[in-house]
């Protein structure tokens, strides 16, 4: 079945040519191709065709003979290969020697067609968006059997541009004959679009590994911190309560910094995800938290720089989330800096929370200079920022990692020069009660208990020796791990604390050594790494309980109350 004749050109794959291995009629330095389907201009000497076609029909009827096609005649052949090149995903396109489309299939001609014109006679140089690549394309075919550009960008007759791969083959025909190409290109945006997320899915785990390799020491660190805070908080318990609430920040932040690296340590290590219908998040509570923690951004700094910050709070009690208070208070952290950088003059930020009958939802609705759509499109892309250079551009997409994470899901919609909302949807917490737990373990001082403690950072082993001497227990500290099995030999203790990853003698040391002197005295492990191991049973190597760094004095006084039997 022909198709169009435009330029005096005419596709109609005229039957298979015989074998021309050794046969001047093969001309180009490639390697033969054995029987082949010919194109046809009626410019071409059909005489010559005619007589080459009938010299092959002996070497045609011994090919299918020796079952090269077998049961397969010239006319279907022919259709298939029509249909081939009819129906092909890949853009095909037959080319005269000056690079100008002879035919195109239906992919070719779509990306070509300007509004309903004609394709044909078309120089392909238009359709690439720098004409240079393609020159070196034509002149390198011209000299080599077939050339491949893996991408190059083209530009199809309405002027989107889009990356394409491209093989361009060199068509012999008898001599006396201009030769003509064979032009095919794919489409290769899903390709790119998927190997630039596979690079950025790369990147994000690299984050995690280089954070995961410090988290141990600043864990550490975190533990100085929270450690000197509440020993602080409880020696000025009677002082004024702006300094109470000073120090009650800092304790609220050194949580939330701690459940960033234990974040990191789940992703860098085993991560079991959230723990589901174990966490809730009471929204008027979390809002206030994350106002008086960033209060010296939004309120102090901005007041000595000469502009204001109007809160307005709506928001409806007894909201409750299904979320870690942690995770949504670095969401909301995250939204706060991110409207007052968009109110460089001042404004109103605006929160505001109402329940569904599965879901709650929170907006926030900053008066700043708003954003394009097409911003819009990329405010969640990891690495994606408006504010130059010097920012990561992963606050927002980790903001919307994390509220998916728990079963929700973040919305933005804005309005240039006007402002912004972000608007939240969580799963409403099932629980009955939605409210600050109260109730904490208080210290029994009836049950005086013998401890070792064992830490190789000497200001975490003070800090524990401290808050568990505060609780009134007598207490043993030691940093090296060779002479706390040394003390094991030789005095008796009810209960070890001891850290995991210590020089020559490591926590698993201590804890089998002490099960060998004592089967039944409680081995607590406490590590920045802790978090991987904290779901696992670890009763085989002498551990009975693992807890992760920073450990604050609720979480002592809820060890000791455990194993106080």
């Amino acid at each position: 079945m022909p198709s169009r004749t435009k330029a005096g050109f005419e596709l109609s794959l005229r039957g298979p040519f015989p074998d021309r291995g050794g046969s001047k009629k093969n001309a180009s330095n490639r390697p033969p191709l054995g029987d082949e389907t010919p194109l046809s201009s009626s410019g071409f000497s059909q005489e010559a065709w005619s007589a080459e076609r009938s010299s092959s029909a002996s070497d045609v009827g011994q090919d299918r003979s020796a079952g090269r096609y077998p049961g397969i005649e010239e006319d279907l052949l022919r259709r298939v290969l029509l249909e081939v090149f009819r129906r092909s995903l890949y853009g095909i396109g037959v080319l005269d020697a000056q690079g100008k489309i002879l035919e195109a299939n239906g992919v070719l001609a779509s990306w070509l067609s300007k509004g309903g014109a004609d394709t044909v006679e078309v120089n392909a140089e238009a359709f690439f968006q720098k004409p240079e690549a393609w020159r070196r394309l034509l002149l390198q075919a011209q000299h080599q059997w077939s050339v491949r550009d893996g991408e190059v960008t083209a530009v199809d007759g309405q002027g989107r541009s889009f990356p394409v791969s491209v093989t361009l083959s060199k068509i012999d025909f008898p001599e006396g004959h201009a030769p003509c190409f064979l032009l095919i290109v794919e489409d290769i945006s899903e390709k790119k679009a998927f190997s630039q997320q596979l690079i950025r899915t790369e990147k994000l785990a690299s984050l995690g590994t280089m954070a995961g390799g410090v988290a141990h020491d600043f864990n550490n660190i975190l533990m100085t911190i929270l450690g000197n805070t509440q020993l602080l908080s409880k020696e000025l318990a009677q002082t004024d309560p702006h300094i109470r609430r000073r120090l009650k920040n800092i304790e609220q932040a050194v949580h939330d910094g701690a459940h960033v690296v234990r974040r990191l340590q789940v992703f860098t290590g085993k991560d079991r995800g959230p723990h589901e219908g174990t966490e809730k998040t009471v929204i008027h509570e979390a809002v206030h938290d994350v106002l008086e923690l960033t209060r010296p951004r939004w309120k102090n700094a901005l007041e000595k720089q000469g502009r204001r910050l109007e809160i307005v709070k709506e928001l409806a009690p007894g909201i409750c989330a299904a979320i870690n208070s942690s995770d949504f208070r670095e969401v909301l952290t995250n939204l706060i800096f991110n409207a007052i950088d968009a109110m460089p003059s001042g404004g109103m930020l605006r929160f505001r929370s109402y329940a569904g009958v599965d879901h709650v939802f929170l907006e926030v609705t900053d008066t700043g200079m708003g954003m394009d759509e097409e911003t819009q499109k990329k405010i969640f892309d990891p690495f994606f920022t408006t504010k130059g250079a010097g920012n990561s551009g992963l606050g927002l997409s980790v903001c919307s990692s994390l509220i998916q994470r728990w079963g929700g899901h973040i919305a933005v919609r804005s309005v240039p020069g006007k402002g912004t909302t972000f608007t939240i949807r969580l799963p409403a917490s099932g629980t009955a009660e939605c409210g600050r737990e109260t109730q904490q373990a208080t210290p029994n001082r009836s049950e005086r208990k013998r401890l070792l403690v064992v830490d190789d950072d000497r200001e975490v082993l003070e800090l524990l020796g401290d808050m568990l001497r505060l609780m009134g227990h007598q207490v043993t500290t030691e940093h090296d791990g060779r002479k706390a099995l040394e003390l094991l030999d030789t005095h008796v203790f009810d209960l070890i604390l001891t850290d995991l990853g210590m020089p020559e003698v490591n926590g698993w040391d201590i804890a089998e050594r002490a099960k060998e002197r004592r089967p039944g005295v409680p081995v607590v492990l406490v590590s920045g790494w802790g978090a991987q191991y904290e779901d696992e049973d670890l009763s085989h190597r002498g551990v009975d309980l693992v807890c992760s760094k920073p450990l604050s004095y609720q979480k002592l006084l809820e060890i000791l109350e455990r194993f106080s039997g």
